[in-house]
Formats: structure tokens, sequence, C-alpha cells
């Protein structure tokens, strides 16, 4: 657009040399306020695309701050747009002194205030949240950041990539440890509300929701079970709070869109596939609270590349062992297990470390030992 106002402008000028006594104050006046216009409306569109980027990503406002005219309003990742006010008219002129007794006539009355320069057409500040009325009739409601904030424990928090709801497989109470009482999708986010505080992701519970995009699981839960989140493969993140204990067999296998999963320290155990063919993960960190023996669980993970078992005391089990060496690094322990479970066979592994003692369970026979096939290896501490 702002090529066409120069192109414009300089034929006009070409023109205007031409003659001697040509006034082109008026043109030139005239592009200034075009331009104007057209970095106004620039401003315009980056405001409302902050303000749906805000929507999507799910943010929250952290302030809400006066200036001159309006606010500057700050979302959870640094972004702002500055929504300014209309300027009211200017006051009327008084009337003149009467004439011979006779009343003055009324003052002219003052000029409209000029619109807003924003398709934001005002806010209200509620004590939770900033609701925006669009120009176009539309509102979007942004949630104010609450410092120590928590997720409710009747709640699960989930997107999808379609922008429609995700519905459970099964329902059951058994299933949550509570009742489902409403499944509602607005404003790029859907909710999951109970009765009551949801304890459990039971088997199979969102077995191949192939739309569900993120989840968030309250703290209450404890134990996350078998298939739960199996084959889905548009998952790409996961928040399990504190609190969960048990993640079940197969529990994310499949996810194959997951890049990252935060494993909390409450976990004490892994089942067996739980995160396997998750081929897009790339790193892990195994808590010093797993205990659990890990057979398979990683397996297919063709991205991951580094693994690491937090310090701690208590010792974590890998697989069996028949003193088989897998690797002897240098500096560091000479490593040795008998034939046991594929925890990482095949996989681009790069670093590994860890800070616990080691044990394999001797009474299992069969299968890989943890690093069979790890030829990448680089570092292990």
């Amino acid at each position: 657009m702002r090529k066409l106002y120069t192109i414009f402008l300089a034929v006009l000028m070409m023109f205007a040399g031409c003659t001697e006594s040509y006034d082109d104050s008026a043109i030139v006046d005239k592009y200034d306020k075009l331009q104007e216009e057209v970095d106004n409306l620039e401003d315009k569109v980056k405001e409302l695309q902050t303000l749906l980027n805000a929507l999507a990503k799910n943010l929250t406002i952290v302030s809400v701050q006066e200036c001159d005219g309006g606010y500057i309003i700050t979302f959870s990742d640094d972004s702002q747009i500055t929504i300014r006010d209309g300027i009211d008219g200017k006051d009327g002129a008084d009337g003149k002194d009467g004439v011979d007794g006779k009343d003055g006539k009324d003052g002219a009355d003052g000029k409209d205030g000029v619109d807003g320069d924003s398709y934001i057409e005002s806010i209200i500040i509620e004590d939770d949240c900033v609701i925006f009325y669009l120009t176009d009739g539309q509102v979007i409601t942004i949630p104010l950041f609450v410092e120590g904030e928590k997720i409710e424990n009747n709640k699960i928090y989930y997107t999808s990539t379609d922008g429609k709801k995700i519905f459970p497989n099964y329902v059951e109470p058994a299933l949550y440890g509570a009742i489902l009482l409403s499944n509602t999708y607005e404003n790029g986010q859907g909710v999951l509300t109970f009765d009551d505080a949801i304890t459990s992701i039971g088997d199979s519970a969102f077995r191949e929701c192939l739309n569900l995009e993120s989840i968030t699981i309250p703290e209450s839960v404890t134990f996350i079970g078998e298939y739960a989140f199996y084959g889905c493969s548009s998952l790409e993140s996961v928040n399990i709070s504190e609190g969960v204990t048990n993640i079940e067999y197969d529990a994310f296998s499949g996810c194959s869109s997951l890049v990252s999963i935060n494993i909390p320290n409450s976990v004490t155990d892994i089942g067996n596939y739980a995160f396997s063919d998750c081929s897009s993960l790339e790193s892990i960190t195994i808590p010093k609270s797993v205990t659990s023996k890990l057979y398979y669980t990683f397996n297919g993970c063709s991205s991951l590349k580094e693994v690491i078992f937090e310090d701690g005391s208590e010792t974590i089990y890998l697989g069996v062992s028949s003193l088989i060496i897998i690797f002897n690094p240098t500096p560091g322990p000479r490593m040795n297990n008998e034939e046991g479970s594929g925890l990482f066979c095949n996989h681009p592994l790069e670093n590994v470390y860890i800070g616990r003692d080691l044990s394999y369970d001797s009474n299992k026979s069969g299968g890989y030992s943890p690093f069979y096939r790890n030829n990448n290896i680089r570092t292990v501490s």
C-alpha cells in the first residue's frame, strides 16, 4: 500500500514539474495524511494480533497500567498492547452578552470526540480477568495472573488441534474418582469439570484422542492408568502435577509429537512401555523418587539423546544381568549387566547421567540389555 502512495505522489510531482507555478503543497499534505492512516492501520492490526496470540497460547495478563488516554496491558510472555480511549470533544464557546436587555445566543456545541484508534472498542477489568469488546461485536476474555495460583483439583484443562471438544473414551466415575459434570471449550481452552477432586486418570481414558494437543493434570491425581493417553499422536505438552505416584503400562505410548515431559518427584513407579514410541522425545529426567524396574519404558524413542537419572540413595533397576559388558566409559565405572530389557536400545543417545547405584533383576531372562546397540554415547557420568 505504501508503494502505491509513493508512485502516486511521484507521478503528481512529475506533472507539477511541467508548470512553474504549480502549487503541490495540498497534494503533499494529502499524502502525509494517507501515510499516517496506513501507519495507524498497521498498529491496529499488530494490536489485534497480539491479543489473538495471547488467547491461542492460553496466556494470562500480568499487569494493566493506566497511561495517557488508555491502558498498557502486559501478557505473561512479556508482549504488550496499548489501548487508547477516544479524545473528548472541546466545550462549546460561551454565548455572547445580551444587547439592550436581550439574552445572548447559546454557545455552539463542542465537536464530537475522536474515536479511539483500535479494533478494541472497550475493556472491562474484573477481579480475575480482563474482558475485551471488539468493534465487530466479538468478546474475548483473558484471565489475570494470580501469584501462587494452582490448578483446581476438580478440573482437567486441555487444548485441541481443531479448537473443538475432546471427549474421553470412558466417563465412569471409577476411572477418575469423581463424576464428570461438564465438558466445555471456550476461548481456545477446554475444561473437563468434575463434582469432586480427581484422583486418577483411568485405563484408556484418552486413548487415541487424535486431536488432543495439551493437557494439565491436577495435583489431586495420584494414578495414571494403562493406555491412558496411548496413541495421542498430536499430544505435544503434558503437565503432570506433583502428586502422581504411578504411571502405568503404555500410559503415553505412541505419543509421537511429545517433545518433552516432566515427571514429578512424587512418581515412584513407571510401567513397562510407558513412553515407548514417543518418537519426538529428545530428553528425559528420571527423578530420584523412581525405584521401579524399568523395562522397555523408552523403547522406540528414536529422537532421545539425553537421559538423566537424578541423584538419590535408592537403587534404580535397569534390567536383568549375566555380566555382559555394555560399554566401558573413561573416566567412569565399568557398567555390566545380563540380558535385560531394551530400555534404551537402538536410540541416538549421546549423554547419560546416572546419579545413583544400578541394579538388575536376576529373575528375568530374555530381551536386550538397556543400552544395547548404542554406539553414539559420548559421555556417561
